[in-house]
């Protein structure tokens, strides 16, 4: 696993990754990251480093668990805080997979902790991306976030949807180089997944895998 992930994340030249986050040498010293969807945390751990602060919102209690270890010493510090929740349009419950999950917009969870303001958001959730940005239209729109990466290849649509949605915010966007190939996917908007089932993959099985909106200053 961790070998996987230290090659998708390689920045060397001959090796990129259509999912390679942003570098810490994109990461500024007073930078506030939401980190939507951290699973195992390692890219929080690697903008720790350098990031005034983390936010890493994960709903499910094991990651939590997991997440609470990783990162001991900078929560004792307060460089990181973790959040236990799912971050959507709405706030509330949500079954997925036949667990009971809480969501929050971000809106609410700002209000809720009493956060600091993001200047990035990276978010990986999954297939609701597009409900974090339409949550998140407030935080958008307040002029205190620089940068947005977000995944783009859960959904078939996503790919034309979230550019399109973050371009009316001002700005500029563009994908990472290079696409997934996505063996498992949603059935539209539905709970249905599938997974290693290649008959029944959904079109385009090849998908374009991060997309990153810079806002204007």
């Amino acid at each position: 696993m961790l070998s996987s992930i230290l090659n998708e994340q390689s920045y060397d030249l001959s090796n990129s990754s259509p999912h390679q986050y942003l570098s810490i040498d994109e990461v500024h010293s007073n930078d506030v990251i939401y980190d939507v969807g951290a699973a195992e945390g390692y890219q929080s751990k690697v903008w720790s480093k350098k990031a005034k602060k983390i936010v890493v919102f994960e709903p499910d209690p094991k990651q939590i668990n997991c997440l609470n270890k990783t990162f001991i010493k900078e929560i004792s510090s307060g460089k990181v805080i973790i959040i236990p929740f799912g971050v959507s349009n709405f706030t509330g419950q949500k079954l997925i997979f036949g667990q009971e999950y809480q969501f929050a917009t971000l809106k609410d969870l700002i209000r809720k902790f009493s956060l600091p303001l993001p200047t990035i958001i990276k978010a990986d959730i999954e297939g609701h991306e597009m409900q974090l940005l339409q949550g998140a239209k407030d935080i958008l729109t307040n002029g205190s976030v620089r940068i947005v990466q977000i995944a783009t290849y859960h959904r078939s649509n996503d790919e034309y949807d979230i550019p399109n949605y973050l371009s009316k915010f001002g700005g500029v966007g563009k994908f990472s180089d290079g696409t997934i190939y996505f063996n498992r996917t949603f059935d539209n908007y539905t709970n249905l997944l599938i997974q290693e089932q290649y008959e029944q993959l959904f079109q385009p099985v090849f998908r374009k895998c991060l997309y990153t909106h810079w806002f204007k200053s």
